[in-house]
């Protein structure tokens, strides 16, 4: 994809990526845009076609779209199961792979790493404040206790249960395979970077 191409596709990824919502006036909560919903499906269409150097993956790591809007949006709206499952079956396309090293630029390849690293750390984060709130990673557990017991999540009626495991699994899998840095490789105030898969097994 040239950059020309990828300059009209960034401006409609952006598009997209506004109508999902924005920070809520409240701390902790998370305002749902109107066209929430189609702008969460939106987005797993344009990671559909991905370059093999993750350009759509790339931005959407340097706009933070992972820890500023998705998880506070599952936090916020944790009842709305459709909702959630449409943000967490987002996560685990955008966790899916990683760039082959011998076919991309080290910086790329880098830069990629580093973006799913911070997704990993925010799925090991706890809550803050005074109140104990729960989490994405909670919530995701729930979830998926629920599609295991054949409860049914989808307010559609159909249980899907089958595809809500597949799904939610295989985001707890790729959230386990994301290396951790070494000790050696965490820059100043990254340094609790190397022990997130423990932190993530634990919890």
């Amino acid at each position: 994809m040239d950059k020309v191409n990828f300059s009209a596709i960034e401006n409609d990824l952006l598009e997209v990526c506004s109508g999902i919502g924005k920070a809520g006036e409240c701390e902790d909560r998370y305002e749902m845009g109107f066209d929430c919903f189609d702008s969460l499906q939106d987005l797993f269409r344009f990671l559909r076609r991905e370059t093999h150097e993750f350009h759509i993956f790339r931005k959407l790591g340097q706009w933070r779209l992972v820890e500023d809007h998705l998880i506070p949006l599952i936090v916020t709206y944790s009842d709305d199961k459709d909702l959630c499952f449409e943000a967490f079956k987002l996560i685990t396309v955008m966790t899916m792979k990683m760039p082959d090293a011998n076919e991309v630029d080290r910086p790329i390849y880098l830069e990629h790493l580093q973006y799913v690293r911070d997704i990993k750390e925010v799925f090991t984060s706890t809550s803050s404040g005074e109140e104990e709130k729960s989490t994405a990673l909670d919530i995701l557990m729930v979830y998926l206790a629920a599609a295991i017991q054949g409860e049914g999540l989808c307010a559609t009626g159909s249980t899907k249960d089958a595809m809500i495991c597949e799904v939610l699994l295989t985001l707890v899998r790729n959230l386990l395979l994301i290396p951790d840095p070494l000790e050696n490789e965490a820059v100043r105030g990254t340094g609790h970077r190397t022990g997130m898969h423990e932190d993530l097994v634990v919890k």
